[in-house]
């Protein structure tokens, strides 16, 4: 790779980086000003610059070689939910935009704030974050034991995959190769394919697309550009091709995309921030492939911009348009939760589960599909159970579990399995724009792969020296 086309991707100086928030707050005072009003733009001006003096003394935001869990997830939540909800007060009425308003802005500080709290129960310090991006990789030598690992994962995978087609009447997929343009009916066999699917082994199925497919793929991907053996490209070409086709076998949008997502940030650590210009466009276009596929597929007709619009919409709008709904209904339409929303919680405590997603999802849409779901920010699901005091506290816990996942997973031997792990988390934890922490944390998978992560790697504690400081210069 020569260096023309290389993507430069250097530690940003504090000029660069305090031009960058300024550019942030520019932004912000001006939608506030345009859409809320004076005096909010100087609560949400003062609100940005102390969750910038926070976030500065755990992460370094705009260093682009050095993008953690904690900064990735920071930077989406602006682009996602922050920016957006100057929008959405614009667009609604009444006085749950208040409410509203202030939570978003919130977890701005409560968020940063659990951070610093975990750097300074776990006495974590910055050059650690350095030691990891820079260090070597650790070469294990376990081959075959490594091997037997990963088949002992993938072959159950292999077996749910099958059983899950064998489980579903039709296969969205299939309908709408042969019936493109039929919106409604791929919906409805989306939600029977999933969401709606008769069978003991659900979880179990969602788990091995939302979790274990996509390790698998980023272990065999890592262990093949380390090490070049031919075994390890055949397992990744036929665990990625398994995994992209049981991932897009119900026509939903984000579990293919992860899998590509995941792959660029395994290649993005691996390389210590050091991409080409022409991966990182693979990977961005690779990520948009399945979900603009799908929309002109589902939507026959729909012009490439309209396609562009309608996930744009789904990623920079609506979800903080849906945290909205959430401040609407809980308590005037519903009264607060006190946990009923987290189904394990709700059940180990003898109540009956809330399923928060579909009813706020009846209620924004009440003629759409009776099985839809509206999830929403982690912040929304908090103020349904607790209110505005759960909000604030569990803005803090969120922080607090964001913050030790990444202490956690850099303080480890740098292995192909503990990039892969750090890769998923950073992935995972950006569903926090989306999704509670403790759907986080279980069903996406958080808690999981940091088990299946130490299984992998159980014997690499045993290997005596320190991980070792890399002289990597850029090729």
């Amino acid at each position: 790779m020569t260096q023309s086309s290389t993507v430069a991707i250097v530690p940003v100086g504090s000029r660069t980086s305090a031009i960058s928030w300024l550019l942030l707050l520019t932004v912000t005072l001006v939608l506030c000003r345009e859409f809320v009003g004076v005096g909010a733009a100087c609560a949400s001006g003062a609100t940005f610059v102390l969750s910038w003096w926070l976030v500065r003394k755990t992460t370094a935001l705009f260093n682009l070689r050095r993008v953690t869990i904690t900064g990735f997830w920071y930077l989406t939540y602006l682009a996602m939910i922050f920016l957006s909800a100057f929008f959405v007060f614009a667009d609604q009425e009444g006085p749950y935009r208040v409410s509203y308003f202030f939570a978003v802005h919130s977890a701005l500080i409560t968020v940063p704030a659990g951070w610093l709290l975990a750097k300074w129960v776990c006495r974590f310090h910055e050059p650690e974050n350095e030691r990891y991006f820079i260090g070597n990789v650790v070469d294990t030598g376990y081959i075959k034991r490594t091997r037997l690992d990963y088949l002992i994962l993938l072959i159950p995978s292999l077996m749910l995959m099958i059983l899950y087609i064998r489980s579903v009447g039709s296969i969205p997929l299939f309908f709408l190769l042969r019936n493109p343009g039929d919106y409604m009916q791929i919906a409805l066999l989306r939600e029977d394919s999933f969401k709606l699917l008769d069978s003991p082994y659900i979880y179990a199925f969602a788990l091995a697309r939302s979790v274990f497919f996509p390790l698998l793929v980023m272990v065999s991907f890592g262990f093949y550009i380390q090490t070049r053996r031919k075994m390890w490209r055949n397992l990744f070409i036929g665990t990625v091709a398994a995994a992209l086709f049981y991932c897009s076998l119900s026509v939903a949008k984000a579990p293919v995309a992860a899998i590509v997502a995941m792959l660029g940030f395994f290649y993005y650590y691996y390389r210590r921030g050091v991409i080409g210009r022409k991966v990182l466009a693979v990977f961005l276009i690779a990520v948009l492939l399945f979900p603009l596929a799908v929309t002109w597929l589902a939507y026959e007709g729909v012009p490439t911009n309209g396609a562009f619009y309608a996930i744009g919409a789904r990623l920079f709008y609506l979800p903080s348009e849906v945290v909205y709904y959430y401040f609407e209904i809980f308590p005037h339409t519903h009264g607060f939760l006190h946990g009923r929303s987290i189904d394990k919680f709700a059940r180990l405590m003898g109540w009956v589960p809330f399923n928060t997603a579909n009813y706020v999802g009846v209620y924004a849409v009440p003629n759409g599909l009776e099985s839809v779901s509206a999830n929403a920010a982690f912040i929304a699901d908090l103020y349904a159970d607790f209110g505005m005091t759960g909000v604030l506290m569990g803005g803090v816990a969120a922080g607090f579990v964001m913050q030790w996942f990444h202490i956690h997973a850099i303080r480890r031997k740098k292995t192909i399995v503990a990039i892969a792990l750090y890769s998923f988390l950073t992935y995972t934890f950006w569903f926090l724009n989306s999704n509670s922490l403790p759907i986080v944390l279980a069903s996406n998978g958080a808690v999981l792969a940091l088990a299946i992560s130490w299984w992998f790697d159980r014997r690499v504690s045993s290997i005596t020296g320190p991980v070792g400081i890399s002289s990597f210069q850029p090729p």
